[in-house]
């Protein structure tokens, strides 16, 4: 019998990894839901928006919302456990909007760091509300809200995968060598 080749590559049982074909099946349904998720969380978000851009704003509007899925994107493809934890976060934030108290803050918050930045005029509730002026207001106030909101929703995904059970983990395989 020889020697084992000390510069040969390491032998693994066929079972130990996992085969290419499931991560590629479950990253491409992260690639599906990803942009499912964000455009529903983007409902309530838009309506209050859309009077507050009026005619500037929204180029900004749009490379902001297109950075984000590119991120959420990113993510599926290259860390699949936390996208799946900001998706199902998302599907219930998503869901929040029926009661839109989060959304309606993180607005409020990010008009007034687009307001300290000299990028939208404030609100006299009553003659004139927020207007965004330029934009970098656009983009300044979808990042900030859409920050706020990944940010809710990582935390409710990170949550609900610590209950017990509802992330299959699989105990390792030991490695038998031949």
């Amino acid at each position: 019998m020889s020697e084992p080749n000390p510069y040969s590559p390491p032998q693994q049982p066929a079972d130990a990894a996992e085969p290419v074909a499931n991560r590629r099946s479950r990253n491409s349904s992260l690639m599906v839901a990803w942009p499912v998720a964000l455009g529903v969380n983007l409902i309530i978000p838009m309506l209050f928006g859309a009077e507050i851009l009026g005619k500037s704003g929204w180029s900004g509007l749009v490379i902001a919302v297109t950075m984000f899925l590119l991120v959420g994107w990113w993510l599926c493809a290259t860390r699949p456990r936390v996208a799946k934890r900001l998706v199902t976060g998302a599907s219930i934030v998503a869901l929040s909007q029926f009661v839109p108290l989060l959304q309606i803050v993180a607005g409020l918050v990010a008009l007034g760091v687009a307001e300290a930045m000299g990028q939208a005029s404030g609100a006299d509730f009553d003659q004139n509300p927020f207007q965004i002026k330029t934009e970098l207001g656009g983009w300044i106030v979808t990042v900030v809200t859409g920050c706020i909101m990944a940010a809710a929703s990582m935390t409710i995904g990170t949550l609900i995968f610590l209950i017990p059970g509802i992330e299959k983990k699989e105990p390792p395989q030991p490695v038998t060598e031949s």
